[in-house]
């Protein structure tokens, strides 16, 4: 487990708890540590900046910064990196407000988040069938591959 790591996903998760969000896949570490993976979030589109400006204040906060964004419709992939006590911590977090199959047509929308949970440590996810399916279906008709996951 990186400490800095683990600084900074508690200093984000916390500011989001005035947000309606949900993890989609992946949460049982949160906000602990990632296990080597980013973070998949759903939210709803009004709430976008106000989930980008968490994300920029929490970077500050634990001694690092954007790095890189990329851009799509219906997405947005934010890369961080920065440095507490001269250990360096890395974060990608990707920003969704639904699943859709080529940017168009929606599988799942916002209303996936009145079937979030909390993982028992402050984090809404979905429940583990229901983020599992989703993973799937993003990773086989958004990607056009199948993990080994799967």
């Amino acid at each position: 487990m990186n400490i800095s790591e683990q600084g900074f996903l508690k200093e984000f998760f916390s500011s989001l708890c005035a947000t309606k969000y949900t993890v989609l896949r992946g949460a049982e570490g949160l906000p602990k540590s990632l296990n080597g993976g980013d973070v998949d979030i759903l939210v709803a589109r009004s709430e976008w900046m106000r989930v980008q400006k968490f994300m920029v204040y929490a970077a500050k906060r634990c001694g690092g910064r954007i790095m890189g964004r990329m851009m799509a419709p219906h997405f947005v992939q934010t890369e961080m990196m920065g440095c507490i006590d001269g250990v360096w911590w890395g974060c990608c977090i990707d920003l969704f407000d639904g699943v859709y199959v080529k940017s168009v047509l929606p599988i799942a929308g916002e209303s996936l988040l009145d079937r979030r949970v909390d993982n028992g440590k402050g984090v809404w996810s979905l429940p583990h069938d229901l983020g599992d399916y989703l993973g799937f279906v993003k990773e086989f008709l958004v990607a056009g591959k199948r993990s080994a996951r799967y």
